[in-house]
């Protein structure tokens, strides 16, 4: 439920739904604010570890810009 008054940055992945039927409104329509992202894993992860660290870098190359 989305009521009253509240500003914040999120992904546009997450909201784009939102403001799309207009429950949110984009206050800077435009501008946007890159943020270098980073994983951060140990050397000695076990294989199931390793197969989900590749699954997640792979889906973040596929779906974010």
């Amino acid at each position: 439920m989305l009521a009253g008054l509240g500003y914040g940055m999120l992904p546009e992945l997450q909201i784009a739904d939102s403001i799309g039927t207009g429950k949110l409104v984009d206050l800077f329509p435009g501008e946007c604010m890159d943020i270098p992202l980073y994983w951060h894993y140990w050397q000695t992860e076990s294989p199931y570890l390793q197969a989900l660290r590749e699954y997640a870098v792979n889906a973040a190359k596929a779906y974010l810009v």
